[in-house]
Formats: structure tokens, C-alpha cells, sequence
């Protein structure tokens, strides 16, 4: 690991993650490593890195889209990759030649009834958002919905029903 492993590590807050992030918006190498350590480091240190990758802007992140989907992907990913992940994919513009990547994965972890509440409803949004620019993947979207519904828990069943109603009106 590098010395930007070391700063994720020296203190578990949000003024440290955003001094952090501060620094790899300036420093084109950081942000290397940080995508590097998001992609492949130790689950304390991913986890850490995971929520400066999904707090940065889009303009700094598309390149590394693949990447990124790459590692929440990855069995076995921890929480914190694939939430932020799904929260960065949610708030993107994503890419037409990524597009289906974001589809497909998007689409198993909204799916995947023991994954957290969180992970599955940012992958709904994703899901979303892209059958708003795709509509020939509304009825693959509705079909999942009206599956999942009667038995997802209470948190995500909000989220899903919202989501339904949009696709229908």
C-alpha cells in the first residue's frame, strides 16, 4: 500500500475522507491510486476508499466506470463498493458503451433478496435511470418489480413501488 492508504487509515471521519478527496480532485495520480485501493485493497482500507470514489464527481469518475463496476462485481465485494457503486451509477450519466455493464449489475444486485437494503434500492434507481433512456428495458424493470415486491422488506418497498408507478404512468 501507499501513503493514501495510510490517510484512509489514520482517522474514520468525514472531514478526513473529505480533506482526502479534496486531494485526489487536484492530483490526477491520487486518484489513480484511489481507484487502484478501491479496486483491490484490503477490506478496511476498500471500504474507506469507497466512500471518497462515491462522493467524487462524475467528470473525475467515467473513466474508471468499468473499473469500478468491475470491483462491486468481484465476489466477494464488501458493502461499501457496492453501495457506493450503485449510489455513483444512480447520480451519473452513464455512458452508452457502459450502459449494459451497468444494466446487468445493477439488475443482480436489485434482485439479489439478501443483499442490503441500501445496495438494492441505489440499483433500482440505476436500473431507473437507464429504462428512462432505454424504454425497451421498461417491461424487464416492471417484471423485476412486480417479482420483488411482495417479498422485499418494508424499507425498500417504498422505493420499489415509486419506481413501478413511473414506469407505468
Amino acid at each position: 500500500m501507499g501513503p493514501l492508504s495510510d490517510e484512509l487509515l489514520r482517522e474514520n471521519s468525514k472531514k478526513n475522507m473529505l480533506r482526502i478527496q479534496d486531494e485526489v480532485k487536484q492530483n490526477a495520480a491520487l486518484l489513480e491510486e484511489l481507484i487502484e485501493l478501491f479496486c483491490h485493497a484490503p477490506y478496511r482500507i476498500q471500504q474507506r476508499a469507497a466512500w471518497v470514489v462515491g462522493n467524487l464527481p462524475e467528470v473525475l469518475i467515467k473513466p474508471y466506470l468499468n473499473q469500478i463496476m468491475d470491483a462491486c462485481a468481484n465476489s466477494p465485494a464488501n458493502d461499501a463498493v457496492k453501495r457506493n457503486t450503485m449510489r455513483l451509477l444512480q447520480f451519473s450519466d452513464i455512458p452508452e458503451d457502459v450502459a449494459g455493464t451497468a444494466w446487468n449489475l445493477s439488475f443482480y444486485l436489485a434482485e439479489k433478496r439478501d443483499e442490503a437494503i441500501a445496495i438494492r434500492a441505489f440499483a433500482i434507481g440505476v436500473l431507473a435511470n437507464l429504462a428512462g433512456n432505454f424504454p425497451e428495458l421498461k417491461g424487464e424493470l416492471i417484471a423485476l418489480l412486480e417479482q420483488e415486491m411482495p417479498y422485499t422488506q418494508k424499507g425498500l418497498l417504498k422505493r420499489m413501488s415509486n419506481t413501478l408507478k413511473s414506469l407505468q404512468s
